[in-house]
């Protein structure tokens, strides 16, 4: 592209965002929403009477609360506390009997055994080092805190407070840790994975199942409490990104580095009071985030069903979690709308580069439960195949529930789109109006681009 005719689309875009915020911020129809919405506003700080744990404990909201976040920010969205129960995992029907997996035949495992294909293993074998120089930054962190997952427990156990006040304090370590958002939940039984990989991802190819895995140190039983948290993706880099461009990779590793840290300390810290804890973060999963992060009050399973959907967040954060016999107080998972909105709205299946996700209605059967239907396979050749970036996070960009600005006409469109299907419909067709999920801002791309690493080097003896 020569220098006009990118300036003249720099300008062009700047105009869009300039007068797409100015029909908004003077809209006296918008203006008398974002007063309605002020008025129920979830409240971000307590009085400090209003501190103690009881308070939120007796509202019927066990776990929803802590000292120094005393209520759960959905951004204003009307939530629903669910039970947990065998028939529902938060919104998620189960229908069956829900099979455990091994970890051996996850996607990038089966991509780094050649089962995809060279192009996919190589790709995914260079996602860290060599493509893009900021991801071996952000990847290194997260890789050397594989070590300090596992560990054992102090002989002598510390007197610990009843099991909400733990709760509340394990809440607490993490906001002071920087989470985004966290929730305590019981362990699904067919969250752990079944066996573990244990050698190194790029030695796998050609070995036999026994030489390369082992049985899971964690399970419901020996783990019934899982601590979730989360840290968001960073929502400026998306409005200036692609979707799939250089950055893509790094944005999910930056967030796993502070998650890492997160988890390995909070789990070293119920190992000194003399109780199991696992961390599990993407350098080292002991379970399948998902299924723990619904049963932590975290969110909703999307249409892309790696996701979880947080009121606020939507899907464009990381999950990373403990595992423990720590008594606690487990949350209650949530329901606020998330399933019916993506019946309506598809957005990331349009846009997917993959047409990896579905635009059926309705979800299928899916090993025991119901989901939207997925082609994991489509997606994994995409992300290790990219050479237009590394990877890819395009369904998190367009996701209208991914909140594009922290203002009030935003959380307003999602209180609205949140209310059954019409209005879902409403926010969909507002949404694509102003461009939002599919614009690439310039003046929040910060990073920069080395586009001759992103082709992917593929030995000639493989």
């Amino acid at each position: 592209m020569n220098k006009d005719v990118k300036n003249a689309e720099e300008n062009r875009t700047n105009k869009k965002e300039m007068s797409r915020r100015s029909f908004l911020l003077g809209s006296t129809a918008l203006a008398a929403t974002a007063g309605v919405l002020a008025a129920t506003a979830i409240p971000g700080v307590a009085k400090a009477a209003e501190l103690g744990y009881k308070v939120n404990y007796e509202k019927g909201k066990p776990g929803q609360w802590s000292m120094l976040k005393p209520e759960a920010d959905y951004g204003g969205i009307s939530v629903n506390y669910v039970n947990h129960n065998k028939e529902w995992l938060g919104s998620t029907q189960i229908v069956g009997e829900i099979s455990k997996f091994r970890q051996y035949d996850g996607g990038f495992n089966r991509a780094l055994r050649n089962e995809l294909g060279p192009k996919a293993k190589y790709g995914i074998l260079s996602f860290d080092f060599r493509r893009y120089p900021l991801a071996t930054g952000t990847a290194t962190v997260q890789n050397n805190l594989v070590t300090l997952c596992e560990g054992k427990p102090a002989q002598d156990k510390l007197p610990i407070p009843d099991p909400e006040k733990m709760s509340m304090n394990i809440k607490d370590v993490a906001y002071f840790l920087n989470a985004d958002e966290v929730g305590i939940g019981l362990t699904p039984e067919f969250a752990p994975w079944e066996t573990m990989v244990t050698d190194k991802p790029g030695m796998i190819a050609g070995k036999p199942y026994e030489e390369v895995c082992k049985p899971n140190v964690v399970s419901a039983a020996t783990h019934p409490y899982t601590i979730c948290v989360s840290v968001d993706k960073h929502l400026e880099t998306f409005l200036g990104s692609t979707g799939y461009d250089g950055i893509a990779n790094s944005q999910s590793n930056r967030a796993t580095m502070m998650l890492s840290g997160i988890v390995t300390s909070i789990a070293a810290y119920i190992r000194a009071l003399g109780y199991e804890a696992v961390a599990s973060h993407q350098g080292k999963e002991y379970v399948i985030i998902p299924p723990v992060a619904i049963a932590s009050g975290l969110g909703e399973q999307p249409r892309v069903p790696q996701g979880v959907a947080h009121p606020r967040l939507g899907f464009r954060h990381m999950i990373a979690c403990v595992s423990t016999n720590l008594p606690l107080a487990p949350d209650k998972p949530i329901e606020f709308g998330a399933k019916d909105f993506c019946r309506v709205c598809k957005k990331c299946a349009q846009t997917c580069p993959a047409q990896a996700i579905s635009y059926d209605d309705d979800e299928i059967v899916h090993n025991g439960y119901k989901r939207w239907d997925f082609n994991l396979d489509a997606c994994i050749h995409f992300r290790a195949e990219n050479e237009e970036g590394v990877c890819c996070a395009q369904c998190m960009k367009v996701c209208p529930w991914n909140s594009k600005e922290d203002s009030w006409f935003h959380k307003a469109g999602i209180t609205i789109g949140a209310s059954g299907r019409t209005s879902a419909n409403l926010l969909v067709k507002i949404d694509d109006m102003f461009g939002y999920g599919t614009e690439v801002i310039p003046r929040f791309k910060w990073w920069l681009d080395w586009p001759e690493l992103y082709k992917i080097k593929i030995p000639a003896n493989n």
